[in-house]
């Protein structure tokens, strides 16, 4: 039964520590990619591709 006890303890930190991990990306990812958009939509673009922002987006999910 102790086992049991610290194979849920040990599931419940993990859950706590992937649900900061959202938290926190969901407070950072805008400030990283509203500037990456506006920066490839505008004229001064390193490259022409205005698509640029959803394929950063796409890469991180994975």
């Amino acid at each position: 039964m102790s086992c049991f006890k610290n194979l849920v303890f040990f599931r419940e930190k993990a859950q706590g520590c992937i649900s900061g991990i959202n938290s926190l990306a969901t407070i950072i990812s805008p400030l990283i990619f509203s500037p990456l958009t506006a920066l490839f939509l505008s004229d001064g673009a390193p490259f022409y591709y205005p698509g640029f922002s959803f394929l950063g987006i796409g890469l991180a999910l994975l």
